[in-house]
């Protein structure tokens, strides 16, 4: 049965190399970013941890900020506000890009496999897109709330 099926897919494979290699491009650059990004944040996380303080050394410039604004009287959430924003820009510009070109692709690889098909629709790309809004909003806003809820004096204190 076993059997059957590996000549299956290897006869499948031969008819249609070039969707195979495409898969497989496809699957090597996920593979690679998920890696960049696992070893980035090990990076991140192992930085300087010689340091008394050491988590507090990549943020030093966001919690220096927030810390002067929160002297200065403002409220956390406005300081999320305003540090998030940037993040938000980021976000909505690959979003942007994110969705218009797997559009595109899409409707290539659905021309390709058949002469009559249904095209994309927009529910097809809110899921996903409520997700990504939703990882993002959470992590951006989980970090700040923690640097904005220390005492602004810690972050001040080295000056």
């Amino acid at each position: 049965m076993i059997r059957n099926y590996l000549l299956t897919a290897l006869r499948n494979i031969g008819k249609q190399w070039t969707y195979v290699i495409i898969n497989i491009v496809g699957l090597a650059l996920a593979l690679a970013v998920c890696i960049t990004a696992f070893y980035n944040n090990k990076w991140d996380r192992d930085f300087d941890k010689i340091h008394a303080n050491y988590q507090y050394l990549y943020k030093i410039y966001v919690t220096k900020e927030i810390g002067i604004r929160k002297v200065v009287g403002a409220t956390i959430l406005k300081v999320m506000q305003v540090v998030s924003q940037p993040y938000l820009y980021i976000i909505g510009i690959a979003l942007v890009v994110g969705l218009t070109t797997g559009y595109y692709n899409a409707m290539l690889l659905m021309d390709s496999l058949w002469t009559q098909h249904i095209g994309a629709t927009l529910a097809a790309f809110t899921l996903p897109l409520v997700i990504i809004l939703l990882v993002a909003a959470l992590t951006v806003t989980g970090k700040i709330y923690h640097a904005s809820a220390q005492n602004p004096a810690r972050s001040l204190r080295d000056e």
